[in-house]
């Protein structure tokens, strides 16, 4: 949309109706030829009316009136014959009326009618009914006769223009300033004349604005509600209108609510104007808000700078128009529209689950985690519990990581310990990435992972282990899932050795044993490097606990001991892969060793490594294999061995990607 521009005409407007010069003067034109009737005083209405137009000649009171043939003979007022024919909807033939009745050269309004406050509103009448014959034109004239008529002036009468007193004594004439006519309504009307035109110029609500200004006329709810409606149509941004019509306290009205969430919220990424929207239409009850609404809103809102797959489906399937803007609501801008939803349901005794799924609500728990939104992501779970809404390893993991990151450190191990009783852990491996399925949403590290980086101080480690000392004295359950968070925590704050002591009384203290993951936890906590002795010492304790290690154990630690620089650690590590059943060597652990002696120029060990890596059919990338070469060639090394060692790996990428699939225990480094 184009930027919101302040509104409306620079042209003036023309200030004279071509109407015949014949005033109200109670009269009728009869069928047939004109008529001439000379009426007495006492026929002619009392008031202004009776004395002769401002600048008209005084023998213009004794001048005979034609009779009009087509309207209703009578004392009737103009605007009472005007709205008779508005009502029969014959336009036209109150525009003859008006006309034949009115020359704007001559008279004035207020000597046309009766009352003064009728002139204002037979103005208001005649812009309507000039607009059904489509005489904008017309409406302009009318509009600036009003504007030279209606303002505040001095008005004086003669005691013979007052009502009839008791009194018969002559009194002097009484003179005062006449309050303006012009009223909000008044010029309201000329803006919905511009509404409903196909065309129109912004200069001209310009000008009605300023008259209105000039006139100490306030705007109200209606005139705010056709400026509104006239942004629209013009493609302005009215969001500047709502925001000045918030400030002065006046409530928008159903009809710009409406307008402004049909044609203004979908285009707009402005997260606070769109609640704001919402939340006084919810006013209205389901007159513009309905369930079928509201449930497409949250999918909306939702959807706005999401990454899960789900919603952008369910968003790309026409949950929002095309070209429509996108932006991330805060998680409890969405619980809020969530609640008012459950309201509706409840007040009209339907499902809510029919309109808001577990994947919704778990959409709404990864925006919780991503902002660490830990008070609505309670929430949350307390709109699933009500309605019985299944708590998958999903929504609680997704719960973990967002406690986690909102410090609520006892919390996120409660959540683990319901997991671990669901079983909704025991293949989770906290070192791996986690993907919540019912999002399609790959997590950049685990939930668990994410928990042991929130311990990031000794004083949260032991807030910690004393609240998983406390569940145990209240006869709760400690798995060790709980205990390998804190161990992997207190590693990477540098606690190995007490991390040590700490997998050593998994059985004796909490009851539990320790397992592989136990020990890839104090492996990958020693990333920061405390020598290989380290290494050594919880490979040992691993196989003394009995635990055999898998392939994620031997990844980490011959990673790491070739980050630390010992190759020929690492290389007794890669040779142990072949001594336990069911573990093949992968490239994850051939290419750590290979590039590391590759920068330290050991040829001979990068050429074992080749050949070793040949025999067990795994084919290593040429851009590795062109990267190691260029590393030995800047040693001064020879490369022969390894240039006839490159089409072999390449015909084993080509053949397998993945590598040998038979047992490699006869295979020798």
């Amino acid at each position: 949309m184009r930027p919101l521009k302040r509104y409306i005409p620079s042209q003036p407007l023309k200030c004279a109706l071509g109407c015949a010069p014949t005033l109200w003067r109670g009269a009728v034109r009869c069928s047939g030829t004109h008529q001439h009737h000379r009426h007495s005083d006492r026929s002619r209405p009392a008031g202004p009316s009776s004395g002769p137009p401002p600048g008209a000649s005084s023998s213009s009171s004794s001048t005979e009136i034609p009779v009009a043939r087509d309207v209703p003979a009578g004392n009737e007022s103009p605007l009472g014959v005007v709205l008779q024919y508005a009502q029969k909807k014959d336009y036209a033939g109150a525009a003859r009326f008006f006309e034949t009745h009115f020359d704007a050269r001559t008279a004035r309004l207020t000597a046309l009618c009766p009352a003064p406050h009728h002139a204002r509103d037979l103005c208001s009448h005649m812009m309507r009914v000039y607009t059904a014959l489509g005489r904008m034109d017309r409406v302009r004239d009318v509009f600036a006769v009003a504007l030279r008529d209606l303002q505040c002036e001095a008005v004086t009468r003669t005691p013979a223009d007052l009502p009839r007193r008791a009194a018969e004594a002559p009194a002097p004439p009484v003179s005062w300033a006449r309050p303006s006519l012009l009223n909000t309504n008044f010029f309201n009307m000329y803006l919905e004349v511009l509404t409903v035109r196909k065309n129109y110029d912004r200069d001209e609500v310009r000008f009605v604005l300023a008259q209105m200004q000039q006139a100490g006329v306030a705007a109200n709810a209606l005139t705010y509600h056709y400026l509104i409606s006239i942004h629209i149509r013009a493609g302005y941004d009215p969001r500047g209108l709502w925001l000045e019509m918030r400030e002065k306290e006046l409530r928008p009205l159903p009809a710009t609510v409406l307008a402004v969430l049909l044609q203004v919220v979908p285009y707009v990424a402005d997260a606070e104007f769109v609640v704001d929207v919402v939340r006084e239409g919810l006013q209205h009850g389901s007159t513009l808000l309905d369930k079928a609404k509201l449930a497409e809103l949250v999918v909306a809102w939702l959807a706005g700078g999401s990454t899960s797959e789900h919603i952008q489906r369910k968003a790309g399937a026409g949950a929002a128009p095309a070209g429509a803007a996108t932006c991330a609501y805060p998680p409890e801008y969405i619980l809020w529209l969530m609640l008012e939803l459950e309201l509706r349901c409840v007040l009209d005794t339907a499902s809510f689950v029919q309109y808001v799924q577990r994947q919704h609500v778990a959409e709404l728990l990864l925006r919780c985690a991503q902002s660490a939104d830990a008070e609505t992501a309670e929430r949350a779970l307390a709109l699933m519990d009500r309605h019985a809404m299944a708590k998958t390893a999903d929504v609680l993991a997704l719960v973990v990581w967002c406690w986690a990151d909102a410090v609520e450190i006892e919390k996120a191990f409660d959540m683990v310990e319901l997991m671990a009783r669901k079983g909704y852990l025991d293949l989770v491996d906290p070192l791996k990435r986690y993907v919540v399925e019912v999002l399609r949403y790959p997590m950049e590290r685990s939930h668990l992972l994410v928990l042991a980086d929130a311990l990031g101080s000794n004083a949260l480690l032991e807030r910690a282990l004393h609240h998983l000392k406390e569940r145990q004295r209240k006869g709760m359950a400690v798995s060790v899932h709980a205990l390998d968070i804190v161990v992997l925590a207190a590693c990477k704050l540098g606690e190995e050795r007490r991390a040590l002591y700490l997998v050593s009384t998994y059985a004796a203290q909490w009851g539990v044993q320790p397992r592989a993951n136990t020990f890839n936890c104090l492996l990958l906590g020693n990333a920061a490097g405390r020598g290989t002795v380290l290494l050594r010492t919880i490979y040992d304790t691993m196989l003394r606990s009995g635990v055999t290690p898998n392939a994620q154990t031997f990844r980490t630690i011959v990673r790491q001991a070739a980050a630390l620089g010992s190759i020929d650690e690492a290389i007794f590590y890669l040779e142990q892969v072949t001594q336990h059943a069911g573990l093949r060597v992968e490239v994850e652990m051939i290419l750590p060793i290979l590039e590391r002696a590759a920068r330290a120029g050991d040829v001979e060990t990068v050429n074992r490594i080749s050949q070793y890596s040949l025999n067990c059919d795994i084919g290593i990338d040429a851009n590795v294999l062109n990267s190691v070469m260029t590393y030995l060639t800047e040693a001064g090394e020879s490369v022969e061995v390894l240039k006839g060692h490159q089409p072999l790996h390449d015909a084993l990428r080509t053949r397998s990607s993945v590598g040998r699939q038979r047992a490699r225990n006869e295979i020798a480094l």
